[in-house]
């Protein structure tokens, strides 16, 4: 009847448009829909076992549809308005070389599913990994580009949860916040301990304490930030792995608050180009290996985010070619070739052949 279909364990292959929003009840057992249209839609709202889009298909439905498994190796464009979510533990997304999923939706992991295959185009307007992000194996997404403009990580409801990628290099390309708990109650992890992934991010990274809180475990990989616009990172006083500045804007790359770090590596000899980093004023940023290479041609610019001295603390410095401005090094910094843009402490500005403490200048 139209109120209620019984799908079994068939694999229904539609060429047209589906749409099942005067279903009352889809009892979607261990059914497989294929949907090979060429410009067609998917509408409704109901809750489906697995689903491969193997043409151009667009969700038309202005509110949440759900899998358990999606394979896509053609075109799946979520509308805006629509959220196209996979859910349930244990499931999976995989997306072919051919294949995208893209429009200005959201597209939603739900409570421990996984991306185990990215090898196509990623580019939905928002990817929204709720809840765990770790999947039944613990492993997490997979290490891939991912396109969409803006990434969240949050949605948790009770526990304390997380989110993991797997090994490799994970790409963000947009904007990633991660915002934790919506109740209050859980603690959110961005927990690089067991994968040990590498990160570059082409936007903005920014963690946020809403309603609960959010933390990052640091693992064996590295961190890097690489952009030609203004990037903004918010760690929330976290140690993190050994970051890599790219950025090449003249806006800058500018961390938000303190944080702790093996290692801040900027070449801006190799990048061809100047650097520029903003550091938060009155925030402390502890980095164990201060590693700055510029050039008088390619110089690196530091400073702070208003007239407050930005405090850095590290056991090693390799500073070249640099600009400083408005910091208190609580270790003294050599900088050679370097110049002193004013109100800093514990910085030492030398001329080419001039070597740290055991040569300077005397006036005659």
């Amino acid at each position: 009847d139209n109120f209620r279909t019984n799908m079994g364990g068939s694999t229904w292959t539609v060429s047209g448009n589906w749409d099942d929003t005067g279903l009352l009840t889809v009892n979607r057992n261990t059914s497989l829909i294929r949907l090979n249209g060429e410009g067609k839609t998917f509408g409704g709202p109901r809750w489906y076992y697995a689903i491969d889009i193997l043409g151009s298909i667009t969700d038309t439905y202005v509110g949440k549809k759900e899998c358990l498994y999606l394979t896509v190796s053609g075109t799946l464009t979520v509308n805006s308005g629509a959220t196209f979510s996979v859910a349930h533990p244990g499931t999976d997304v995989r997306i072919t070389s051919t294949g995208r999923i893209t429009g200005a939706g959201i597209f939603t992991l739900n409570d421990k599913p996984v991306i185990l295959q990215q090898d196509g185009v990623f580019d939905v307007a928002t990817f929204y990994v709720a809840n765990d992000g770790r999947g039944s194996s613990g492993y997490g997404n997979i290490a891939a580009t991912y396109s969409s403009p803006l990434t969240l990580f949050g949605g948790m409801s009770s526990a304390s949860k997380a989110w993991r990628f797997g090994p490799g290099m994970v790409v963000f390309a947009g904007d990633v916040r991660i915002i934790g708990d919506d109740s209050g109650v859980g603690l959110g992890t961005f927990d690089n301990s067991v994968t040990h992934s590498s990160f570059t991010f082409q936007g903005d990274l920014l963690m946020e304490n809403q309603v609960g809180s959010v933390t990052w475990k640091k693992g064996n990989g590295t961190v890097a930030f690489s952009s030609t616009s203004a990037q903004r990172v918010d760690f929330l006083g976290c140690s993190v792995e050994p970051l890599i500045s790219s950025n090449t804007s003249s806006a800058g790359l500018t961390f938000v608050s303190s944080f702790t770090t093996p290692q801040l590596l900027i070449n801006s000899t190799a990048l061809t180009s100047a650097a520029t980093v903003y550091f938060a004023g009155g925030s402390t940023f502890t980095i164990s290996t201060f590693t700055m290479n510029g050039s008088a041609t390619y110089p690196i610019v530091l400073k702070s985010t208003d007239s407050q001295q930005w405090i850095i603390t590290t056991a090693s410095a390799t500073v070249y070619g640099v600009h400083v401005a408005s910091s208190y090094a609580t270790n003294t910094i050599y900088a050679l070739n370097s110049v002193n843009l004013g109100n800093n402490t514990n910085w030492v500005f030398m001329n080419a052949g001039m070597e740290g403490p055991e040569r300077y200048w005397v006036a005659a």
